[in-house]
């Protein structure tokens, strides 16, 4: 069995692929909206992830993270551009 670890909330970690993705995004893209974050993340993983498997289920906040969690890594990823 695979130890998984958990946030504070008990809650999986973001993916490391997709957490990658989003700091490039707002890097080399300057995408700061979490909306639009949001629909380039998701169809990064629908596309770019899963291309031979199915993608995991939209509640899955390990690749789809919730609203709260991009907004906190797209600040600090712009933070750490300071």
């Amino acid at each position: 069995y695979a130890l998984l670890l958990t946030d504070s909330k008990g809650q999986l970690p973001i993916d490391a692929n997709v957490l990658t993705k989003l700091r490039d995004l707002v890097r080399n893209l300057s995408i700061t909206d979490t909306d639009t974050m949001r629909t380039y993340l998701k169809d990064y993983v629908q596309t770019s992830l899963f291309t031979r498997s199915s993608a995991p289920p939209l509640s899955n906040q390990r690749f789809y993270p919730s609203h709260s969690t991009i907004y906190n890594y797209i600040y600090s990823t712009l933070a750490e551009q300071l």
